[in-house]
Formats: C-alpha cells, sequence, structure tokens
C-alpha cells in the first residue's frame, strides 16, 4: 500500500497502529501494509468495526501487530488476544477480501498469478 494511504489509516487509527514505530522484534508493522491500495477501503471498514467495538460496546483495545496478504486474502494479526466479537469482525472481512481486488479494490477472485504468487484481482488486474 502507499505511504499515503498508509498514513491516512495511521491516523484514523491510532490506537489500533500503536506499534508501528516499534522495532522488528516487537511488531512486524515496520513493514508497513503488505498489501495493494484496493484493499484500503476494506481495512478502514474493518479498523472502524473494530475501534467503534471498543470505543462503544467495552470491547479490549485492538493493536495491529501485521497486516499483509497471504494466499489472495488479508491477514490482520493482532499484538493483543482479540475477543470472540473481534475475531468475528476480522474473519468478516478476511473473507470479503477474497472477492476485492487487491489492486484496485473492485470485484475480483482469487487466482494464481504464478507459480509463486496467489492474489485476488479483476479481470482487468488479473495478470499483475
Amino acid at each position: 500500500m502507499t505511504s499515503e494511504l498508509e498514513q491516512q489509516l495511521r491516523s484514523q487509527y491510532p490506537k489500533i497502529f500503536a506499534d508501528w514505530d516499534k522495532p522488528l522484534s516487537e511488531s512486524a508493522m515496520s513493514f508497513g501494509l503488505q498489501c495493494g491500495d484496493g484493499w484500503y477501503g476494506l481495512i478502514d471498514q474493518l479498523c472502524l468495526e473494530l475501534q467503534h467495538a471498543t470505543d462503544h460496546d467495552g470491547e479490549p483495545q485492538f493493536v495491529a501487530s501485521q497486516v499483509k496478504q497471504k494466499w489472495g486474502s488479508l491477514q490482520f494479526h493482532a499484538a493483543n488476544e482479540p475477543s470472540e466479537v473481534q475475531s468475528a469482525i476480522i474473519q468478516h472481512a478476511q473473507t470479503r477480501s477474497a472477492a476485492i481486488c487487491e489492486i484496485c479494490g473492485g470485484p475480483g477472485q482469487t487466482l494464481t498469478i504464478n507459480p509463486r504468487k496467489v492474489g485476488t484481482r479483476c479481470a482487468m488486474h488479473a495478470a499483475a
């Protein structure tokens, strides 16, 4: 994800991305958001729901330790143990990611891009 989009998410959700500047020995967030710009809206909605659950429903503060794409779907890992509610919110976003092009955010499907890469892409970005 571009640094501009990462910065927007960090600014909107400082508590979720509190570990961003921690050393690699403590958090993988120093790698940034290891996914394409097309998932910006998905991650924004996910963070909104997680923070709402904390601020309004009494769930513990979720702190991200790693955000990446793996085998065509979003992986959103926590520094702390997520509650059942938080786990369900994350699982829903991970399921949705398998139908959203990681490059443009349009409808997509999980494809084998090459023998070593699987990604979720629309028809226009299938070869990217």
